[in-house]
């Protein structure tokens, strides 16, 4: 019966936001700024794209309003049109975004969600103390929890415990709650806790992958604190990043000399798109060619086509360091006796040369 009435709910959603969509085109005299920035296709519609659960979709809503970020303010609009005085918990249906933006109903999606929500009740319970401060629920807390919630999220800030993509909305929260006296502490001592814990967190989530770098919401706001505090941490996740990326690099190359297999394997899998000459010494990886064997130098060169066909924007991050390791290759063999290794090295130079 839940899943039924969960089916029925979620597709009366459906068909009141492709109502509000058709409205909003007919609508051509609509003098609001909303309506006119949907029209001329602002990037205020990436704000609905890019929100993938219904905690981010209220946590936005929280903590946008109290930094006053402009982008977030066609959300705040919308929550408040159609969400105004509602006791309603689960407000954002991700498969219902993407039916409205592409029209393709995506069951996978549907049922993640419909999943989501028959377990809202059951999942609050297990849901991380911090969330309470980026939905406002706290609130609602007596004087003595809302003093152990601060007190226990600001721990976990600082142990790296929080994911790194919360850490500027969670010091919004914080720097709010000092201003208006309820936490009796001082900013700066906030401002280190929260960088030394973003440090912490950002480094435990390159090492688990460093592939892949969520981009921080960029914040439209006036605070310069808050500003300045998010140019931080973008600043450590550039450089946290381009570390843990180099040390895998260097692992990668390391199998070139010692299992060539499983670097075949790893550069054409998870390194597919990451610019691996780029983070690497031409220097020391002409040394490893030097050392590999005719037949797996033959099939190098083969790989450097296939890796970047297709593929321009990885190829313009890699041209740089490529074109230098044509430069040393030539340095290296251009007054040495010709061999079979010479000559592949030669083909390999001639390879990176009409690549770039």
């Amino acid at each position: 019966m839940k899943k039924v009435l969960s089916l029925i709910l979620c597709l009366i959603l459906i068909a009141a936001a492709v109502s509000c969509a058709k409205e909003e085109e007919k609508n051509s005299f609509d003098s609001s700024e909303i309506s006119f920035e949907i029209k001329i296709g602002s990037e205020v519609k990436q704000i609905f794209t890019d929100i993938n659960s219904n905690e981010e979709y209220k946590s936005i809503i929280y903590t946008s309003n109290m930094i006053n970020d402009q982008t977030g303010y066609y959300l705040r609009e919308f929550d408040t049109r159609y969400f105004l005085n509602s006791k309603e918990d689960y407000r954002f249906f991700k498969f219902i975004e993407i039916y409205v933006r592409k029209r393709i109903f995506d069951v996978k999606v549907f049922n993640q969600n419909m999943k989501e929500m028959s377990n809202v009740h059951v999942e609050k319970k297990k849901d991380p103390e911090y969330t309470k401060l980026l939905n406002g629920s706290y609130w609602k807390l007596q004087d003595f929890d809302f003093t152990i919630l601060v007190e226990q999220v600001l721990y976990d800030v600082k142990e790296g415990k929080v994911p790194s993509k919360e850490y500027i909305k969670l010091f919004a929260v914080y720097k709010h709650l000092v201003e208006i006296g309820v936490i009796r502490t001082d900013m700066e001592d906030v401002h280190t806790r929260f960088l030394v814990g973003y440090k912490a967190s950002l480094t435990n989530e390159a090492k688990k992958n460093p592939n892949v770098v969520e981009k921080n919401e960029d914040f439209d706001t006036t605070d310069s604190i808050i500003k300045e505090f998010a140019s931080e941490c973008n600043r450590l996740k550039v450089a946290i990043f381009d570390s843990c990326i180099r040390e895998k690099v260097s692992e990668l190359f390391k199998n070139m000399a010692d299992n060539i297999d499983e670097f075949y394997k790893q550069i054409l899998g998870e390194f597919a798109n990451i610019p691996i000459f780029e983070k690497y010494d031409m220097d020391v990886l002409y040394s490893k060619l030097e050392n590999l064997q005719n037949s797996d130098l033959y099939n190098l060169i083969s790989l450097l086509s296939t890796r970047y066909d297709n593929n321009k924007e990885l190829l313009n991050l890699d041209s740089s360091n490529l074109k230098r390791l044509a430069a040393v290759i030539e340095e290296k063999t251009q007054n040495e006796d010709m061999t079979i290794k010479k000559a592949l090295l030669g083909n390999l130079r001639t390879a990176i040369i009409k690549l770039t």
